[in-house]
């Protein structure tokens, strides 16, 4: 009785159909990787931004929130560093602010509004170059997100 197995042309089409499943599977988990880490930023800043508001109105005193390209910090006055950073993003996020205060946003106490110092922050992640969202306070102290194409789900695209 001869005993049958795979042939090597057999051998080499799976081999070669599990290699491009993997290679295929890989780019998927890196795309998916840089997007959680884009989320998880994004996150972390809309939550900064909202504590900031929330402290304002519960301690009756003006709270201060600033942005710095390697920090997001959260205070009673401008911090020089990043001693009192509440987030410091991963090296593929960009943080960009456009406050009217320096890069520093105020919620002033008791309303918790931003008056003056309202205007937006930028955030973009390396691996989705073209790819921008903003996080928007407005003077009455609205905070909302907006992005420029379609990437992460729960936001609208930007006007």
């Amino acid at each position: 009785m001869r005993i049958q197995g795979f042939s090597l042309l057999e051998l080499m089409l799976v081999t070669g159909m599990l290699s491009l499943m993997a290679g295929v599977g890989v780019h998927s988990l890196h795309h998916w990787q840089a997007r959680v880490d884009y989320q998880h930023g994004l996150d972390r800043v809309l939550h900064t931004f909202l504590q900031a508001q929330r402290q304002a109105q519960r301690t009756q005193q003006d709270t201060l929130v600033g942005v710095r390209p390697d920090c997001v910090w959260l205070g009673y006055e401008v911090a020089t560093d990043c001693a009192a950073a509440v987030f410091q993003p991963s090296s593929a996020l960009t943080l960009s602010a456009q406050f009217n205060d320096q890069g520093v946003l105020r919620f002033s106490a008791p309303r918790g509004m931003a008056g003056f110092s309202a205007g937006r922050l930028i955030l973009q992640h390396q691996r989705f170059p073209t790819h921008q969202t903003h996080v928007i306070v407005s003077t009455l102290g609205r905070v909302r997100v907006c992005q420029t194409e379609r990437l992460l789900h729960g936001y609208p695209r930007c006007a």
